[in-house]
């Protein structure tokens, strides 16, 4: 899965899971994300100050999926 977002730096879960590397760091949009299973995944985008956001994408084997969001800012 490739995941960008804008503003970029944004942190991503899929199904509901945080995405870290081997080190435990959290990993930051723009990435591509290998290894995710095929079929429907719930993938959300979130930045502190910004409106989180979540989309649900169909992984197909063998095709780059991609998911790009624009973040709003909250306003206070």
């Amino acid at each position: 899965i490739e995941v960008n977002s804008s503003p970029q730096g944004a942190s991503i879960y899929i199904d509901g899971n945080s995405i870290i590397d081997t080190q435990g760091h959290v990993i930051l949009t723009p990435v591509r994300i290998t290894g995710v299973g095929t079929g429907l995944h719930e993938v959300q985008i979130s930045l502190d100050r910004y409106h989180s956001k979540k989309v649900f994408l169909n992984v197909i084997p063998g095709k780059v999926n991609e998911v790009s969001v624009t973040l709003q800012p909250i306003w206070r």
